[in-house]
């Protein structure tokens, strides 16, 4: 047992450890809840403030003032609850407050507060209507799951943005595409085909902004022609109306008439 002079503060490190089967394990905190460390004598029982260590989650530092307990021979009780279930550690003498150096069993440095004890191990016993070992013993694995769940809801968080950036890309990209097609469209509208001074469709080139002429002719003619041949041989046509393109000599000198508008 531990002797220490009143008036100086300190930490009790306390591991708290199960035993299963007759062996005792680490007992990690961090599942657990309602974790209350209390040192208790014959008169009167002290709760503590604590933390759980970062690097071994089953050790409490568990804060002691130097006024704070009376000269005497002091107990610890660390208490909680798992999955709802209490437990409890087993409770006997660990450490004394003593009046004098002389009786102090613990030499303190001079820098206040950075002084720790070493407990004996709080042994959990669990009540026992509570068959909870297994459930302590799997405490660990559980959070490891948990965390494994963590890291894959990320990952599938961050390829759900991603679908929805590609998704929202491509709904711009259609967009940009309709707006194109509808701009087409009122192109067309506005400038819809018309006719030439000459009879002949006009279209308008999108391209070039401005209206082309195509060989569709528009309209049919009562024609008046008259031909002449000349000396190279060559078809001379003379028209009233409409195109001249209508009449050509074949090779046999045969008179031809094309009855298809588009010339």
């Amino acid at each position: 047992m531990k002797n220490i002079v009143r008036g100086n503060d300190f930490t009790l490190r306390i591991p708290v450890r199960k035993m299963v089967n007759g062996e005792s394990f680490a007992f990690p905190l961090p599942g657990c809840t309602d974790v209350a460390v209390n040192v208790v004598n014959s008169y009167r029982r002290v709760s503590l403030s604590y933390t759980i260590d970062v690097k071994e989650d089953n050790v409490l530092n568990a804060r002691v003032e130097g006024d704070q307990l009376a000269c005497g021979v002091y107990a610890l009780e660390v208490k909680g609850k798992l999955f709802g279930n209490d437990w409890r550690s087993n409770e006997y003498e660990q450490f004394g407050i003593v009046d004098n150096n002389a009786a102090g069993g613990t030499v303190f440095e001079p820098q206040e507060g950075e002084d720790s004890v070493e407990m004996d191990t709080a042994m959990v016993v669990l009540a026992p209507e509570a068959d909870l070992s297994w459930l302590i013993s799997d405490v660990g694995e559980t959070l490891k799951r948990a965390e494994a769940t963590i890291t894959d809801v990320e990952k599938r968080t961050d390829a759900a943005l991603g679908n929805v950036a590609t998704a929202v890309g491509n709904a711009d990209k259609a967009a940009e595409n309709a707006k194109a097609q509808a701009e087409r469209a009122k192109a067309q509208a506005d400038h819809p085909n018309i006719i030439g001074e000459d009879g002949y469709w006009m279209k308008w080139n999108e391209e070039t902004n401005e209206y082309v002429r195509t060989d569709i002719y528009s309209r049919g003619t009562i024609d008046y022609p008259t031909f002449d041949v000349n000396e190279d041989a060559e078809l001379e046509v003379t028209i009233t109306d409409g195109s001249d393109k209508r009449f050509e000599l074949n090779d046999e000198g045969e008179l031809l008439i094309n009855l298809n508008n588009n010339i």
